[in-house]
């Protein structure tokens, strides 16, 4: 089986828009963003795979963006409105706003709801707070919310990620004081499979499907990224991997998958490394103070290789990314991050050397 490294084919572009948080969704040869600026103003924008920018950003009317998609021909992206409203907003190929519509209710949120797409058809999923917590999907037809279909949930919920595909919807649900780390599967508002993972205090699950297979990564205590592969069925394929990680001195703070059309699985590696030592500061009052190290947060971007079970080299992306998102653009891996300006970077694979 050959094994691939990922080499910088884009240098990185600054992007017009400072975003303050992010999501990414691509669509042939576009990548398309939004999130909330440094100006507190939700914005759309899309760039191609040379790092050019498609068209003008645009304003969305939203107060905080959770999601995201390509779906169906469509660009769909929830949020919340200003008046702390559950929105989904549909996007024509420019970015105009083209329909929008409220969720119902005055339901409290644990986790907004965020668009997914599965089989073509866009969901709305989210997860409410309160004493009896519920897992709620609301299927998006045209412009309009379909009835709302609920699954209770036993606990509170610490982090989740969510993924659709042909095949349905997947969810990986951290329990409550992170005691431990469940798989479900969810077909037409139905679970259908469900699965508890061997996960020590887990945090920051990741979810995607790569050759036929379910692939979750996460962070188990203290700083160690993991990675596991599951049937349909979400039966194990094989045992947890503990994943090497190109850290200085520092942790592994998240770790983000993106599987490629053609099966290949990049892995983004967020870390917190501090650089340098503490110092001593002799104030002119005669006492003495200790300056805390300078922490930064490296992002670097690997593909991963079946073969070793790792993945492979990692590029750097940015010595210190306060944030990032990124999809594949056919062969192309682009990335949208931010240190002081927001920048794009584009990746490509290439057989690796040994």
């Amino acid at each position: 089986m050959s094994v691939f490294d990922l080499k910088v084919t884009q240098e990185p572009t600054v992007l017009p828009v400072a975003y303050e948080s992010l999501y990414a969704a691509g669509t042939g040869d576009l990548l398309h963003l939004a999130g909330i600026d440094e100006h507190r103003r939700a914005r759309y924008l899309a760039v191609n795979g040379r790092g050019e920018v498609a068209g003008a950003a645009s304003e969305l009317p939203l107060i905080e963006v959770t999601g995201l998609s390509a779906c169906g021909g469509a660009i769909i992206v929830s949020g919340v409105t200003a008046e702390n409203r559950g929105a989904v907003l549909g996007l024509q190929s420019a970015g105009q706003l083209e329909w929008s519509a409220e969720v119902a209710g005055t339901t409290q949120f644990q986790y907004w709801p965020r668009v997914v797409c599965s089989g073509g058809r866009a969901w709305l999923f989210s997860i409410t707070g309160g004493a009896s917590p519920e897992l709620c999907l609301i299927e998006i037809e045209g412009s309009h919310l379909r009835t709302p279909v609920s699954l209770a949930l036993a606990d509170d919920t610490d982090a989740i990620d969510v993924y659709g595909d042909d095949a349905g919807i997947l969810v990986a649900r951290v329990h409550g004081g992170s005691r431990f780390l469940e798989l479900m599967s969810i077909d037409e508002g139905r679970v259908t499979a469900l699965n508890d993972v061997e996960a020590i205090r887990p945090s920051a699950p990741s979810l995607q499907r790569a050759e036929g297979e379910i692939v979750l990564a996460w962070i188990s205590e203290p700083g160690e990224p993991r990675l596991q592969w599951f049937d349909n069925q979400l039966k194990p394929t094989a045992p947890p991997q503990v994943l090497s990680a190109p850290l200085k001195l520092g942790s592994i703070a998240n770790i983000r998958l993106k599987a490629s059309p053609r099966g290949l699985l990049a892995g983004f590696f967020w870390s917190e490394e501090v650089v340098g030592d503490g110092e001593t500061v002799h104030n002119d009052d005669g006492t003495v103070a200790q300056r805390e190290p300078r922490r930064n947060s490296p992002l670097r971007v690997a593909l991963y290789d079946p073969g070793s079970h790792q993945f492979a080299a990692e590029q750097l992306v940015d010595l210190d990314a306060r944030l990032y998102a990124g999809d594949w653009l056919g062969e192309a891996l682009a990335v949208a991050h931010r240190r002081l300006d927001a920048r794009l970077s584009i990746f490509a694979p290439e057989p690796s050397p040994g």
